[in-house]
C-alpha cells in the first residue's frame, strides 16, 4: 500500500471518527439531561457504570445509522480538502489513475460494511439485552396509555397453550397470564415465576366448565404446577422480537412463503438487517462523484447536504418497505429490495461514470 492510500484511509478515518464520536456524545448529553428530571422524581439511581452500559448498547442498537453517516462525513471531508488543494489533480498527472485513487474510500467503506454485519450478528442482540434489562432494572414503568396490551400465545409440548401479557427475561417471570390446558379446564394467575423446583404461581384462579358454563372451581395464593413444561427455544421465538435477533438466527427462522403475518415479520426484518450495512458502502460510492468534481466554485454546503439527503432517503426508504411488508400490504423483495437494488444500481453508475471520466 503506498503512503497515499494509507493518508487517505488515515484522513478519513479520523474525519469518521471525531464525527461519531463528537456526534453521540452530544446526544448522550442532551439524552440524559432530558431525562434526569424524571429519574429524580421517581428516585431512581443509576451509577456511572449503569450509564456507561446503557448508552454503549444505545450507540450499538443505532449503530446502523451512525457509522454510515460517520464514513460519509469522513470521506466527504478528505475527498473535498484534496480537491480545493488539487491533490488528486496532482496525483493524476503523476499518473496515478483516478480509480485507482479512489480505492482507499471504497476499503474504508467495505469497512464500515464488516463492522456492521459484525454488530448486527453478534454485538446488537446482546446490546439490547443489556439495555432491556437495565431499563427493567432502574426505569419506572410506563403510563397505562404506553403499556404494550399484546397478548402473547405460547404452545406448550403438552398441546395447551399459554397467553401471557408480559415477560420478564432477567427474572423469569410470566405476568397477567392465562394457561389453557384444555377447552374444559384454564388456569388463570397474576404471576407465573420458573424456579428450579418448578413453575410457581401466584394468585391462581382455576376455571372449569360444568354444564356449559366456565365457573370457578378453586382460588390459591400460590400453586406449583408440575406438569407445566415448556421448550426454553420456543420460549425465546415468543418473546424476542425479530429486531433483537441476530443475522444467522433470523436466516433459519425465515421463510419465503409469506403465509402468516408472523413468517413475514421475520423474513421483512432478515432483508432490513442485511441491506443496511451496505449503506456503509452506498453512501461512499454516492459522495464520490459529488466531491472529486474539478470546478472553481465548489459548493461544499450542497455537496454535505445532498449526500445527506440521500442517504436519509434511502434509510427512510428501507424502513418503510420493512413497514410495509410486516403489514403484508407488499411482497418483501418489491418493498425491500426492489427499491435498495435500483438505488444502489444508480449509484454505482454515476460512480463507474466519474472514475473513468
Amino acid at each position: 500500500m503506498k503512503i497515499w492510500e494509507k493518508y487517505f484511509i488515515k484522513e478519513t478515518l479520523k474525519g469518521a471518527s471525531f464525527f461519531l464520536l463528537s456526534f453521540y456524545g452530544l446526544y448522550v448529553l442532551i439524552d440524559y439531561a432530558s431525562h434526569s428530571g424524571s429519574f429524580h422524581h421517581h428516585h431512581v439511581k443509576m451509577n456511572i457504570t449503569e450509564l456507561f452500559l446503557f448508552y454503549l448498547a444505545e450507540f450499538f442498537r443505532r449503530a446502523e445509522v451512525l457509522i454510515p453517516v460517520s464514513i460519509l462525513i469522513g470521506t466527504l471531508r478528505t475527498l473535498i480538502q484534496l480537491n480545493v488543494h488539487h491533490e488528486l489533480v496532482a496525483l493524476q498527472a503523476s499518473g496515478v489513475p483516478k480509480s485507482r485513487l479512489m480505492r482507499p474510500f471504497i476499503l474504508v467503506g467495505l469497512m464500515g460494511v464488516v463492522a456492521l454485519l459484525l454488530i448486527t450478528e453478534w454485538i446488537e442482540p446482546y446490546a439490547l439485552k443489556q439495555e432491556r434489562s437495565i431499563e427493567t432494572s432502574h426505569i419506572v414503568e410506563q403510563s397505562s396509555k404506553e403499556t404494550d396490551a399484546r397478548v402473547h400465545s405460547l404452545k406448550l409440548e403438552d398441546g395447551s397453550t399459554l397467553l401471557f401479557q408480559k415477560y420478564d427475561r432477567n427474572q423469569n417471570h410470566f405476568y397477567d397470564l392465562v394457561w389453557i390446558r384444555t377447552a374444559n379446564d384454564i388456569y388463570r394467575m397474576k404471576e407465573l415465576a420458573i424456579n428450579d423446583s418448578g413453575p410457581q404461581g401466584s394468585y391462581v384462579e382455576r376455571l372449569k366448565r360444568n354444564e356449559g358454563m366456565l365457573t370457578l372451581q378453586d382460588r390459591k395464593q400460590k400453586v406449583v404446577f408440575e406438569d407445566l413444561k415448556f421448550s426454553p427455544s420456543r420460549l425465546l421465538e415468543t418473546v424476542v422480537t425479530p429486531e433483537e435477533r441476530s443475522i444467522s438466527q433470523l436466516f433459519h427462522e425465515a421463510k419465503a412463503n409469506f403465509s402468516s403475518e408472523k413468517e413475514t415479520h421475520i423474513f421483512a426484518v432478515f432483508l432490513r438487517k442485511l441491506l443496511l450495512p451496505w449503506l456503509a458502502l452506498l453512501v461512499v460510492i454516492g459522495a464520490i462523484p459529488l466531491a472529486i468534481k474539478v470546478t472553481r466554485d465548489l459548493n461544499v454546503f450542497a455537496i454535505y447536504a445532498l449526500s445527506l439527503f440521500g442517504l436519509v432517503f434511502t434509510y427512510i426508504i428501507v424502513n418503510a418497505g420493512t413497514t410495509l411488508a410486516e403489514r403484508q400490504v407488499m411482497n418483501p423483495y418489491f418493498a425491500i429490495v426492489l427499491p435498495f437494488a435500483m438505488i444502489a444500481l444508480g449509484l454505482i453508475s454515476r460512480f463507474y461514470g466519474a472514475v473513468r471520466s
